[in-house]
């Protein structure tokens, strides 16, 4: 495991000893409490932020709510509409998300850690049924904590085609367009982030 990749996971650990909604069996040991780093890599975390229209983003952005099952986060971020029994990631279908948005909560996009979309994951969503399919734009400004400079591969829905990673924040500096397998150069450079259905120059 490379100093990155183990520093990455030792701060999503922390975040996630904030706000883990844990499962019985991991209550009695919560993220971030094994001094075992060795074995991390097999560790996951699930968390989930709200992405906000353009120009409403808040001064402070408010901690992600983190969960150790990827069936528990996707859950939370779709208001209990889609049910999944999986415990670790994996690129989610459309068939599979097709409740999305029916409870309102509706998931516009998810960040993973690693390429071919596994690893922890971050679900982004925003409190419109329609996501970006009815032409509305959303944006993470900044990254939460714990989550800057980690993203490897990303997969959008609701319409969200044009999905920017941005080197910086503030949506400045190089970006990538990316419901993708693999970052490519911007591999772990994401800073914020900005959701579309149309290109934007």
């Amino acid at each position: 495991m490379t100093t990155a990749r183990a520093s990455i996971l030792v701060a999503l650990a922390f975040i996630a000893s904030l706000t883990l909604y844990a499962s019985p069996s991991a209550a009695s040991e919560p993220a971030g409490s094994s001094t075992d780093r060795s074995a991390a890599e097999d560790a996951q975390i699930h968390c989930v932020a709200k992405a906000y229209p353009i120009g409403q983003s808040p001064a402070v952005v408010p901690p992600a709510v983190c969960f150790d099952t990827f069936g528990a986060a996707i859950a939370y971020a779709t208001g209990g509409a889609v049910q999944i029994p999986d415990v670790t990631s994996r690129q989610l279908s459309e068939a599979e998300m097709a409740p999305n948005g029916t409870l309102g909560s509706t998931i516009i996009g998810i960040d993973y850690t690693e390429a071919q979309h596994t690893g922890s994951t971050f679900f982004w969503n925003v409190d419109d049924p329609n996501g970006c399919l009815a032409g509305a734009k959303w944006q993470a400004t900044e990254m939460p904590a714990g989550w800057n400079d980690v993203v490897s591969s990303a997969y959008s829905y609701q319409g969200c085609d044009y999905w920017y990673h941005y080197e910086h924040t503030g949506l400045w500096g190089s970006r990538l367009a990316c419901t993708c397998y693999s970052m490519g150069i911007m591999d772990n450079l994401t800073s914020s982030e900005f959701w579309s259905n149309t290109p934007t120059p």
